[in-house]
C-alpha cells in the first residue's frame, strides 16, 4: 500500500494533542479494502488502531453491502475476521472493533444479493456522468459482475 503524503504527519507533529481519528463509510465498494487502509495508517503511524471510525453505508440502497454475493461476503468476512484478530487487543475503546463488528454482522445477516442489479445500474449512469468505468477503477468488483 502506499504511503500518504506529510500531511497528516505534520497535523501529528503539530497536534499531538488533538484526538484525530478516521470517520469512514463502508459500503459495497470499499467493503473488502477498508481494512488494508486502516492497518495501513497505523503501520505508518499516523493512526493509533482505535482511532478508526466505521459508518455502515444505508443510503443509497443499492450501495450496501448487503447486496454483495455470499462468496464476495466471504471473502470480507474472512478479512474482517483476521484483522478483529488483530484490532482487538489494540482497541481499549473498542470503537474500531465495534464498528468492524457491526458492519461483519450486518453484512452477514441480510440478503439482497437479488438487488445487485440496481448497483450495476447505478455505477452504469455514474459512470456516463463522470466519463469513466467502475470496473477500471475497481478492477476487484469484476468477479460481481459475473455472479449474476
Amino acid at each position: 500500500m502506499e504511503r500518504y503524503s506529510s500531511k497528516q504527519e505534520k497535523m501529528l507533529e503539530v497536534c499531538p494533542q488533538v484526538d484525530f481519528y478516521i470517520s469512514s463509510t463502508v459500503g459495497l465498494i470499499n467493503a473488502l479494502h477498508i481494512v488494508d487502509f486502516h492497518r495501513n495508517w497505523v503501520d505508518q503511524g499516523l493512526l493509533k488502531p482505535q482511532d478508526f471510525n466505521f459508518n455502515l453505508l444505508q443510503y443509497t440502497f443499492w450501495q450496501r453491502i448487503d447486496l454483495l454475493p455470499d462468496a464476495y461476503k466471504q471473502k470480507v468476512k474472512e478479512k474482517y475476521e483476521k484483522h478483529l484478530e488483530w484490532l482487538r487487543p489494540q482497541d481499549h475503546l473498542t470503537r474500531a472493533t465495534k464498528g468492524f463488528e457491526s458492519g461483519l454482522d450486518y453484512m452477514m445477516r441480510r440478503d439482497n444479493f437479488d438487488q445487485f442489479h440496481k448497483f450495476k445500474d447505478g455505477m452504469q449512469k455514474l459512470d456516463v456522468i463522470r466519463n469513466e468505468n467502475i470496473l477500471e477503477v475497481f478492477p476487484e468488483l469484476k468477479e460481481l459482475y459475473n455472479e449474476d
